[in-house]
Formats: structure tokens, C-alpha cells, sequence
């Protein structure tokens, strides 16, 4: 059985240039919703204390799927839209999920 992984990036954009980087990462999550159905989870967070800062959280029903998700097309075309527009290299860490939890969400 394959095992779950994830995918953490954390992305700093420029300062100036955050409305390119949150609109070229809500592509990729739209091309995730409809192309692949492997990517169990993706979720895209804006720093609240520093608004230049996104991090993404990916889970993945393998290995396969994860490449599979970082060699299409729509990363591609997000690495291409950043271009110029990121204050340092993207940060990622991939792992092996050992405990996930999920809440609906309904009152909070």
C-alpha cells in the first residue's frame, strides 16, 4: 500500500509583488481541483504577520502522485509566472504523513 506524503512550501514573495505570487498560486490549486485526483489535499496560506509570505500544504496518495503533481504542466506555469517575483528560493519539505485530522468546519 502506498503511503501518504506531503509537500510544505514556503514561498516569500517581493515586497510589491505578492498579488503576482497569490494569483499564479490560486492557478495551480484550480488545475490540483480539477486534474488530480491523487493530490488529496492542497491548501494555500498567506502570512498574517508578514504578507509576503505563502506557504502551501499538499498531501499526496503517493510518492508517484507528488511527482506526477510537481512535473505538470500548471507548476511549470507557476514557476514561470513567479519569475522575477520571489525574494528567495522556494523552500520545501517533503514527508511521510504519520497522523493527519480533519474537522468539518461548520461552527468555529
Amino acid at each position: 500500500m502506498d503511503q501518504i506524503v506531503t509537500l510544505s512550501a514556503v514561498i516569500r514573495a517581493r515586497e510589491g509583488h505578492e498579488s503576482r505570487v497569490e494569483a499564479a498560486l490560486a492557478k495551480v490549486a484550480g488545475w490540483v481541483a480539477a486534474n488530480e485526483p491523487q493530490t488529496l489535499a492542497y491548501h494555500v496560506s498567506r502570512g498574517l504577520e508578514d504578507p509576503t509570505v505563502f506557504v502551501t500544504f499538499e498531501r499526496f496518495a503517493s510518492q508517484r502522485a507528488m511527482e506526477s503533481h510537481n512535473n505538470s504542466s500548471a507548476v511549470a506555469a507557476f514557476v514561470a509566472a513567479v519569475e522575477g517575483s520571489l525574494a528567495a528560493p522556494i523552500g520545501i519539505q517533503v514527508c511521510r504523513e504519520l497522523s493527519a485530522l480533519q474537522r468539518p468546519q461548520g461552527d468555529r
